[in-house]
């Protein structure tokens, strides 16, 4: 099992805060100072690893066991206090891939909130941080208690002592304050305190001047409130300062920390200034409630949240095989959960109760989320009656068949029975494992690899009705496939005779390829939306199998109203796969399919008008794969991209070369993450170890 710890450093105590991955505590605990400028290197070293021996002991929970571990710090201010710092850390048996290391300043801001936003801290010394929108930190003050720390418990202090040894010199009016310092001081007369204070060597005596300050203020004495306004005056000079230098658009949220700005008066002073300096933007204050270290499990959970997420895909046979043992399973699985960071395993469909039940318990341990593959539009004839699809000369689709067990043969979406046959699969075979969710397949029209007559469908009865209803002319429509399959009319040269290519979507010649293309999509909508609704009811997360925008168009998958059916999407953006949904395939399917001249002529005209650069290695232009997460990515919609690691003989000849280039570029773009796809039982060592070379123990890219 895997944790979360947040460790705030500090100049009297360092808590520590164990937690699980949902931020569930388990324990927090304390031992002493580790501040490397309070108590000294070796010190701080011995308090950290008591505390990292505590853990061992009582829980078992190693470094190796600590997915994330945030360090707060105090004293971690410059280049050298990182590094001594780091290095005490890593000397216990943390990697740099499981560590995060910060002024302990920053715990306190995600303790009550999340970026961007600023901290001020008001305890024995004062520090003004701020956090933009990336989770980069910057600072203002903070420099040391002699020459920095404005407003803080020190500073007030040494204000409020100035001048009580100036009135006991007799050079300044009395104030009803100072008989608290001369209290607090245990001195007799104003005589006697000059000599007790020279001999203070404590800066938190100094600093503990400040509460005094603090109620003699609460009590309207008015030396305090003004070297209280004072102190809050400077601050927030600090706090513009930061707002100016993080260019905050959005109303800044700004926390309060530390012993001192635990004072309502405090708080109040230090608002006022600041919105008086910036009255034209609604400010968010929050006054920190939470502990420091409390923060540093929600900073963890963030910093994991913005890492690349890793999803497995685990093909265990067809329905009618069961020859995949979980011993098999376990073995493939088990290292990949351990090394590194596992959200979601998908796996399926053979109909093995048994085995999905052992395989959840497994997954379950590793906390990643177990999903149901099951596909919708196709397989479903091998348990249930199916209606396949008819092209438009009324002859049922062709299947492509790839392995054994895994057809690519469509049924049409708008008979009812097809959609109650995936209904019926899942309660006769499914609805007792627990799955925590469903990853639906083949949702969509066969596209090009089942000829173009595949893709010229349906034109069953019920289509033919729904087309009627929608005035989409049938006859009209078989003319015009008919032109292209007999190359008529400039369909000889021209795929469909596409215009256009935008954001997924194309621009014909003809508009009745949009009215046709259309009423695909609205008919696969339909379907899913009933299907979706039902497996919702069954209490299931919801992912789903598209292709690359520029095939879905031709498929029926329009993906911007399908985003909201599901919880996520996987484009198969197989860059090297010679079969169904591998993008070279597919786009050869769709030229040869379409168009009857010199294919090579044809290519470069389409590639022009899809904006796609030969690569000359049979690899899919990368730079167009990302153009097209980038669609995806701006429906707002979590994007997990499909890769290749398994390796099928003459069909998918995936390398750790190949694997290693497609996800360091990929990483480039705004994804959620990976499905290392479409089974990693095929995925050759070699490929696995490819993937651990790209991805740390916590799957942060290297």
């Amino acid at each position: 099992m895997k944790y979360l710890l947040s460790v705030d450093g500090g100049g009297t105590k360092t808590e520590f805060y164990i937690s699980d991955l949902q931020g569930n505590m388990i324990d927090t605990f304390t031992t002493g100072s580790t501040s490397i400028k309070s108590v000294g290197l070796d010190k701080s070293y011995d308090q950290l690893k008591a505390g990292i021996e505590r853990l061992k002991e009582t829980y078992k929970i190693t470094p190796d066991n600590i997915l994330m571990g945030v360090f707060g710090m105090s004293g971690c201010d410059s280049d050298n206090d990182y590094q001594m710092i780091l290095d005490q850390i890593l000397s216990l048996g943390f990697t740099k891939d499981n560590v995060h290391l910060c002024n302990d300043g920053v715990l306190a801001f995600y303790a009550q909130t999340l970026e961007p936003g600023i901290v001020v801290i008001a305890g024995t010394g004062s520090i003004v941080i701020g956090i933009d929108k990336q989770g980069e930190v910057r600072r203002s003050g903070g420099w040391g208690y002699h020459f920095s720390d404005i407003g803080s418990g020190y500073w007030i202090g040494c204000e409020i002592l100035k001048r009580t040894l100036l009135y006991c010199d007799n050079c300044y009016p009395y104030s009803p304050v100072f008989e608290q310092v001369r209290g607090y001081f245990q001195a007799e007369s104003y005589t006697e305190l000059p000599y007790i204070v020279t001999e203070i060597k404590d800066i938190n005596q100094i600093a503990g001047l400040a509460y005094e300050v603090v109620k003699a203020a609460d009590e309207q004495e008015e030396l305090s409130i003004e070297i209280l306004k004072d102190g809050a005056k400077q601050l927030a000079d600090q706090v513009v300062g930061m707002v100016k230098q993080m260019d905050l658009s959005e109303a800044p949220k700004i926390v309060f920390s530390g012993g001192v700005l635990k004072s309502k008066i405090y708080q109040d002073l230090l608002a006022s200034e600041i919105r008086q300096l910036i009255p034209s933007q609604e400010i968010q204050f929050y006054v920190q409630k939470n502990k420091p270290s409390y923060g540093g499990i929600k900073l963890a959970q963030r910093l994991l949240d913005k890492e690349k997420e890793i999803v497995l895909q685990v093909f265990t046979g067809g329905y009618l095989n069961k020859e995949t043992t979980y011993e098999e399973v376990e073995s493939k699985l088990k290292p990949i959960l351990e090394k590194i960071r596992v959200t979601k395993v998908i796996i399926g469909w053979s109909v093995d109760e048994l085995l999905y039940k052992k395989i959840k318990l497994l997954v379950h341990m590793y906390q990643a989320e177990l999903y149901l593959w099951m596909p919708v539009f196709s397989e479903t004839g091998l348990l249930e009656p199916v209606s396949f699809l008819q092209d438009f000369r009324g002859e049922e689709v062709k299947s492509y068949r790839l392995n054994a067990g895994e057809n690519f043969e469509f049924y049409c979406p708008n008979i009812k029975q097809n959609r109650e046959s995936v209904k019926q699969i899942y309660e006769k075979h499914f609805s007792k494992i627990g799955f925590d969710g469903i990853f639906l397949d083949k949702i969509r029209y066969s596209s090009f690899s089942n000829k173009i007559t595949g893709v010229f469908s349906c034109f069953c009865p019920e289509c033919m009705k729904k087309y009627q209803e929608r005035q989409l002319d049938a006859d009209e429509l078989r003319m015009e496939m008919d032109k292209v399959i007999d190359g008529l009319e400039g369909y000889d040269r021209h795929p469909l005779k596409c215009l256009t290519y935008e954001d997924g979507s194309y621009r014909f010649d003809n508009p009745i390829w949009k009215k046709f293309f259309d009423c695909k999509a609205d008919f696969i909508y339909d379907s899913l939306k009933e299907i979706t609704g039902y497996f919702r009811e069954q209490g299931l997360k919801i992912g789903m199998d598209v292709l690359s925008p520029f095939l879905t168009h031709f498929t029926g998958q329009d993906l911007p109203r399908l985003k909201g059916l599901t919880d996520f999407m996987k484009p198969m953006m197989y860059r090297i796969t010679c079969a169904p949904a591998g993008l070279p395939f597919e786009y050869d399917s769709f030229l040869t399919g379409t168009t009857s001249v010199d294919t090579d002529t044809v290519r470069r005209e389409f590639d022009q008008l899809l904006g796609i650069k030969p690569s000359g290695d049979n690899r899919f232009d990368l730079d167009f794969v990302k153009s097209e997460l980038d669609i995806m990515e701006r429906m707002d919609i979590p994007v997990y991209c499909g890769i290749e690691v398994n390796r099928i003989k003459d069909v998918v000849p995936a390398d750790p070369e190949y694997i290693k280039d497609t996800i360091n570029s990929l990483s480039q773009t705004n994804i959620k993450g990976f499905v290392l796809s479409w089974d990693i039982l095929s995925a050759p060592e070699e490929n696995i170890e490819a993937v651990y070379h790209c991805f740390g123990g916590r799957g942060e890219m290297q």
